[in-house]
């Protein structure tokens, strides 16, 4: 359980949306640390969101606009295909844990933002790999420290691509199961300060 509490917000919000997608479907979940790092390791994939499971569990569906002023940060928009403003589907808000996601290319790329919850990205990274689970490595984009977890590599082959960046204290989940790791990398890196007006 305190493997739990050190987990970043958008962490938590994939690790509840596999426990629940495995609880839908009757299988097991394996110990919270293994899924922490694995992205969720159940019998089946992870699943995505879908009308019936919100990409924010307590969350509202906002503009990106409204988004903004409501978070007491930044929110960070890519421009990298699939993920461009043109193919923005759905923007979610959760007021209560300041945080924000994004829904691009028909739920084919997710994006949790929030203020980070960790002291030391590195440090917290690195957690993570130690806990052990998939193919994880640390990197950064742009300068700022990330990690990427390559898909399909949880001992079930059902882990999402997951790319995870603090960019100067707002932690940022990328999260596909149709693309790549290098795919999500290029998206983090192409992330800027959304257009305001």
């Amino acid at each position: 359980m305190q493997r739990l509490k050190r987990l970043t917000p958008p962490t938590l919000v994939f690790i509840l949306l596999a426990v629940l997608s495995a609880c839908a479907n009757g299988v097991g979940v394996a110990h919270p640390a293994a899924s922490a790092s694995a992205g969720g390791a159940s019998s089946l994939p992870p699943q995505m969101a879908t009308p019936s499971v919100p990409l924010l569990p307590g969350g509202e569906s906002t503009t990106l606009d409204a988004a903004g002023t409501a978070v007491s940060f930044a929110i960070l928009v890519p421009n990298s295909p699939p993920a461009t403003a043109e193919t923005l589907g759905k923007v979610w808000l959760n007021r209560q844990d300041d945080m924000v996601a994004l829904e691009y290319s028909s739920r084919n790329v997710d994006i949790v933002e929030s203020p980070a919850a960790y002291k030391n990205a590195n440090s917290y990274f690195q957690s993570i790999i130690d806990d052990g689970g998939a193919k994880e490595s640390l990197t950064t984009v742009r300068g700022y420290p990330a990690i990427a977890i390559q898909g399909n590599t949880d001992a079930y082959s059902s882990n999402p691509s997951w790319f995870e960046v603090d960019f100067g204290g707002v932690d940022v989940s990328i999260y596909s199961d149709e693309y790549s790791v290098d795919t999500l990398t290029t998206i983090a890196a192409s992330l800027k300060e959304r257009p305001t007006g």
